[in-house]
């Protein structure tokens, strides 16, 4: 046995091989000489013949037999007649038996109709089909006839009109069109279509309505999120949906750096003689709708990757996407999204429309180095949750890492135990609280309950305080009030200030030193104790009736100037004071609530107040000098209730911040600041080094 050589060239023909390697013609091994498109050989009416290797006898068409065979042109007697085709029909290829006659651009007319020859046409709308349903056919021309004898021709889906009586979204509509039409939102794909849609809704009483209609794309603007040129959205629109450039009627300006405006519908014009086409937010409100019946709903495209490296996309395990799938976007918690016009969370689910595609886009899912308040570094709760934000350039500036007691830990337990951390440790803005789980055992504070707070500047409140608690030695001062004395606080650890009305005339802040005695000296038994603490050099006291409570904010700020010489409630204008603050007097009470100064009854009396519609806070929310309370501090309900929600309050759990508040409200203690005007001093003649330390100033005359 033995292999054939390289088998003879024909000038004219194509010599189609088979086998590969150094033993490529072996025994039985064939090649196809093929003559070029629209030739046949002479002999034998076909566009290819075959030569097979017979080892050592060599080809079956020898080279001496080749100049005896020619392809010769097919007579014209014999082709099929010059097929016609429509305006929405494009010729994509041709093949043949033995050949593939490709034409990737254009096949130059008539086109190819020798017999054996297929040509294969599609429809140019996406949404068009042949007759026999298909988008793409192909005809053999065999016997000068073309098989199947099928038109050329694409039709688009029936189109129907859907009216409402009520205006929903634009996202709304391939469900629409589903329920009223069996079939998906109409799509302008092209020019044919295009001109089919405006020529059907001119036909139709639109009684004024804009029509929503299908496709989108997925951004107007730029990397920097720029509105693109006009003429830039344009060819979006044609390479994504195949709206043609010169289809618009008019193509709107972005408004107000809008980034929504991907949807599409069409108005009538000329009072109503024509239909003009533009862009819209996917969101705007319609009540009609242009549908196809009986179409199926298209898929949408894969979900956008997200655009920052810290967002995480989570598709469930799909890898198609029909209407109604959703893919969720994770960001870490210690951002939050660059748009805020939606409400803030953790996570956006993004829905897929249909032709209209997914609800969010890339600059919807672009987050930035600022952290909202959070309780657990989670969903915030409550009014302020997404309009109070810290900003912190880099995660690396948020307080460092703690250790945690494990889970189930006897001594020590989560009441509410921190969610969120940073790859390397740190903690963003938020509070988390654990409690003692054993008798007698105590924070180092001597606290069985305490909450830490990671302040906007990077520190912990309290500051070193291990989240551990033990059992601590009889380290106490014995109390400094007598028997019948007010006694706010219930332990008095080495270290702890208080302040002590000594007598009708005469109160001060007194410390417990490490002798477990009372500084400064000779002040004691006193008749009222309550507990003090200093915040950004503030003194403050929190005080309480000896019997019931406050009527309201005005009775609470009585009771701090009568009953601690000129005190008054705080005035707080920094979100960092407050939270240290909140931290604070969360040792102390459990009622929500501290009465604040602020109110806007002057306003209500003047009768300046808005009933109803728009309220800007910052025309009427005051500080005592008449500046304006900024949204970050304090956003209010609309006070279209005249009786209520008039004056303010500093809540002290979860979401630390503003709010407002009846003035009639019930309040079991007061913070009251000391030193709201200077006529208050008091003498530390022989109070030892260790009150400076505490914070309680020893040079206050």
């Amino acid at each position: 046995m033995s292999n054939c050589g390289d088998p003879p060239e024909h000038p004219n023909a194509t010599v189609t091989l088979k086998g590969k390697g150094a033993a490529r013609f072996p025994l039985g091994a064939k090649v196809t000489y093929v003559c070029p498109c629209g030739y046949w050989w002479n002999r034998t009416n076909s566009s290819g013949i075959q030569s097979e290797c017979k080892g050592s006898l060599g080809w079956t068409i020898h080279k001496d037999e080749l100049p005896t065979l020619n392809c010769i042109p097919i007579p014209t007697t014999l082709m099929c007649p010059n097929p016609q085709n429509g305006s929405s029909v494009e010729l994509v290829g041709a093949d043949t038996f033995y050949a593939e006659c490709y034409f990737p651009s254009s096949i130059p007319p008539p086109p190819p109709r020798f017999p054996g020859v297929t040509l294969r046409y599609r429809c140019t709308s996406p949404m068009y089909r042949f007759s026999n349903g298909t988008k793409e056919v192909e005809i053999l021309c065999d016997n000068k006839k073309w098989i199947p004898a099928i038109e050329l021709n694409c039709f688009g889906p029936t189109l129907k009109l859907v009216q409402l009586k009520e205006k929903v979204p634009l996202w709304e509509a391939e469900r629409i069109c589903q329920v009223n039409a069996n079939g998906s939102l109409a799509i302008p794909s092209s020019k044919e279509e295009l001109i089919r849609i405006k020529t059907f809704l001119i036909q139709q009483n639109l009684a004024g309505n804009d029509v929503g209609l299908g496709g989108h794309i997925p951004n107007v603007t730029n990397s920097e999120a720029q509105t693109m040129p006009e003429d830039a959205v344009k060819r979006l629109w044609e390479g994504i949906v195949g709206v043609p450039i010169d289809g618009w009627c008019h193509i709107s300006v972005l408004k107000d750096g809008s980034i929504y405006q991907h949807c599409l519908f069409a108005y009538e014009i000329n009072n109503g003689n024509g239909i003009g086409l533009d862009y819209v937010e996917c969101g705007r409100p319609l009540a009609a709708f242009l549908c196809y019946e009986n179409e199926p709903i298209l898929d949408c495209p894969q979900p956008q990757e997200p655009p920052d490296s810290y967002v995480e996309l989570e598709t469930y395990g799909k890898t198609n996407f029909s209407l109604g799938d959703n893919a969720t976007y994770v960001r870490p918690c210690w951002k939050t999204w660059n748009s805020s016009s939606n409400p803030e969370a953790p996570f956006r689910t993004s829905q897929c429309f249909g032709s209209l595609g997914w609800k969010y886009k890339l600059e919807d899912l672009r987050t930035r180095s600022e952290a909202t308040n959070y309780d657990q570094c989670g969903t915030p709760s409550g009014r302020l949750g997404n309009m109070i934000q810290f900003f912190h350039a880099d995660p690396d500036e948020f307080c460092p890492p703690l250790i945690l007691p494990r889970d189930g830990d006897p001594y020590t337990r989560a009441v509410k135990a921190p969610t969120c951390t940073t790859p390397n440790g740190t903690y963003p803005p938020g509070n988390f609280s654990y409690e003692c789980g054993l008798e007698n055992f105590y924070f180092s504070t001597g606290d069985t309950r305490l909450t830490w707070t990671c302040r906007d500047d990077g520190e912990w409140a309290p500051g070193n305080v291990s989240v551990a608690c033990s059992p601590l030695p009889a380290i106490t001062c014995e109390s400094p009030g007598d028997e019948n004395a007010i006694a706010f606080p219930d332990y008095y650890l080495v270290g702890s200030t208080v302040y002590c009305i000594h007598n009708e005339s005469f109160q001060l802040p007194l410390y417990c030193g490490e002798d477990l005695t009372w500084y400064p000296m000779g002040f004691t038994p006193c008749m009222e104790v309550y507990p003090y603490f200093e915040v950004e050099n503030k003194r403050f006291v929190l005080g309480k009736p000896r019997e019931g409570s406050f009527e309201g904010n005005f009775a609470a700020e009585e009771y701090c100037h009568e009953h601690f010489n000129g005190a008054g409630l705080p005035e707080l204008r920094k979100r960092n004071e407050s939270d240290i603050l909140a931290a604070s007097i969360r040792r102390f009470v459990n009622e929500d609530f501290a009465p604040l100064p602020y109110s806007i009854l002057k306003h209500w009396k003047e009768g300046t107040l808005p009933e109803e519609g728009p309220y800007d806070p910052e025309n009427f929310w005051e500080f005592r000098d008449g500046q304006p309370i900024p949204h970050d501090l304090f956003v209010p309900a609309h006070p279209n209730d005249p009786e209520n929600l008039h004056c303010s309050a500093l809540r002290i759990f979860d979401d630390v911040g503003f709010r407002d508040v009846n003035c009639s409200r019930q309040f079991h203690w007061a913070l009251c600041h000391l030193d709201v005007d200077d006529s208050m001093r008091f003498l530390y003649s022989d109070a030892p080094r260790e009150i400076v330390k505490s914070g309680v100033s020893s040079n206050a005359c």
